[in-house]
Order: structure tokens, then C-alpha cells, then sequence
């Protein structure tokens, strides 16, 4: 028996039995309540026991496990969103810069081996040198100029070498879950594609001039020819008189006070 003095100096006997019985019921209370846990609908569980992962990912909902021995990691396998700039060279050498977006999620069913071969932090581990390599692999393929004119081409590059390489991590992206933003390159490149635009405008304008002159030429030869060849004596008279004739009816009947010599205007061709 315990004897146990309440606050106000009154003794209670209290059987030892029934402490160890209370005592017990309330480490098993604690331990059930310790050892109740739960798994989201969009995570994936790994049980620990001293340390070690089951290679069996937990499924969403109520499980329970041992405490002190046991314990629980969660992994997100929702779809997540990785982002950063990617540097490179082209293969004529110019520096370019683009901004990559991987939309992508974790194999649930390969959870425990990502935990244990990568840990928790992937996207520093694997998916930003993954992203670098791809980048500079498939831009090294192409010249400046292409990464803009091709740029469907170097995109779909681009895709499949990340989700290859990330496939092998047990980490799958998304269909077309790889983005590129526009290319951006050093500024005396950029000058100098815009004197290149410049250039090949001022030349396209020269040669449509060029090609303009050389048709109104080629119609001037032709209608010079054109003239000789009905410039016959039959025709030289009648554009005399054509011309006569047009006098005559410009004339106001008046005839010229003063005579120097020679024939009258327009009466000189007529025969008597």
C-alpha cells in the first residue's frame, strides 16, 4: 500500500497494483498516440526503423508504428516546378543565356530509393547540374543565329535530354514539362545581329531598285524599237501633215503682218 497526504493533511492508501495498472495504461495511451501517424494524398511515406528505410513506400492514409524505434520521412510527389538560368556557349562561340522551367514529380512507387540513395534535397543534388549539362550539350550543337531561327528544334533537344537523364533518378517529367525563354546573348552579339538585319533590308531594297531600273530599261528598248520599226517613209509623211493639221486649227485666221522670207507656216506643203 501508498499512502498519499492530500492538501488538506488527510491520508489516502492507495493500492500499488493500481499505480503500476494506471502507470502502464498511460505509457500505452502516449505510446498508441506516438505511434499513430498519417501520409497525404499527395506524399509518399518512408518508415525508419533505427534509421534504416523499408525500400516499401508508404501509401496515403492511418498507419501506425513503433515509437522510439520507428519513424516516419514524407516526400511530395505532386507535380513541382523547378526554375533557373542556364549559361552556355553556341557552336560558333557566342555566350547565351536562356531561363529552363522543368515541370516534373517523383516516382511514388520509388520513394524509398530516392531517400536513400539522394535524400531530400534533389533539386540542388541532381536537377540543376542535369539541367546545366543538357543545356550546354544541345546549344553546343547549334550557332547563335539557329538557337533563335530553330528554336522548336533546340527545345525538343532539350526535352528529351532532361527527362532521359531525370528518368534515371526515378524523377519523371511531365509531358512537354520543359520550357526555354528566349535566348539572351552578349551585347556587341546583339549589335551585331541588328547591323546584320540593317544590311541584308538595305540590300533587299538595292536589289528590288536594281530590278526595277532594268525592266524600265528593258521598256525603253523596246519601245525604241518599237518606233523603228514603223518608222517608215509613209509614216514620216503623215506625221508631218499630222502636225500641219494641228497648226491650221490652232491658226485665227489672220494672216502675218511681217514676211522675212520663205514659205507661209502650214502653207508651204500645199500644192498648187
Amino acid at each position: 500500500m501508498v499512502k498519499i497526504r492530500d492538501e488538506y493533511g488527510n491520508e489516502k492508501e492507495f493500492s500499488t497494483k493500481k499505480i503500476l495498472v494506471g502507470f502502464g495504461i498511460a505509457i500505452l495511451v502516449i505510446s498508441l498516440f506516438m505511434g499513430v501517424y498519417t501520409i497525404g494524398a499527395g506524399e509518399r511515406g518512408i518508415l525508419l526503423t533505427w534509421g534504416n528505410p523499408s525500400m516499401n513506400a508508404v501509401e496515403p492514409g492511418i498507419h501506425i508504428k513503433v515509437p522510439v524505434m520507428q519513424s516516419v520521412e514524407r516526400m511530395n510527389v505532386q507535380t513541382a516546378k523547378y526554375t533557373a538560368t542556364a549559361g552556355s556557349a553556341s557552336k560558333d562561340l557566342q555566350e547565351v543565356k536562356t531561363e529552363v522551367t522543368v515541370n516534373y514529380h517523383l516516382d511514388p512507387s520509388n520513394i524509398p530509393k530516392t531517400y536513400q540513395t539522394i535524400g531530400m534535397d534533389f533539386e540542388n543534388k541532381i536537377i540543376q547540374p542535369v539541367v546545366q549539362e543538357v543545356v550546354k550539350s544541345v546549344t553546343a550543337n547549334f550557332d547563335a543565329s539557329e538557337l533563335v531561327t530553330r528554336r522548336a528544334d533546340v527545345k525538343t533537344r532539350v526535352d528529351e535530354g532532361i527527362t532521359a537523364r531525370l528518368r534515371q533518378y526515378d524523377m519523371l517529367v511531365e509531358p512537354n514539362g520543359v520550357s526555354l525563354t528566349d535566348f539572351e546573348f552578349s551585347d556587341d552579339f546583339s549589335r551585331a545581329i541588328e547591323e546584320k538585319v540593317t544590311a541584308v533590308q538595305k540590300k533587299q531594297k538595292a536589289e528590288n531598285d536594281l530590278a526595277r531600273i532594268e525592266i524600265e530599261a528593258k521598256q525603253k528598248i523596246a519601245q525604241s524599237k518599237a518606233d523603228e520599226k514603223y518608222a517608215t517613209p509613209n509614216m514620216i509623211e503623215l506625221k508631218k501633215l499630222e502636225m500641219q493639221l494641228a497648226a491650221i486649227q490652232k491658226w485665227n485666221g489672220i494672216m502675218p503682218q511681217i514676211i522675212t522670207g520663205g514659205d507661209m507656216p502650214f502653207l508651204a506643203q500645199i500644192q498648187v
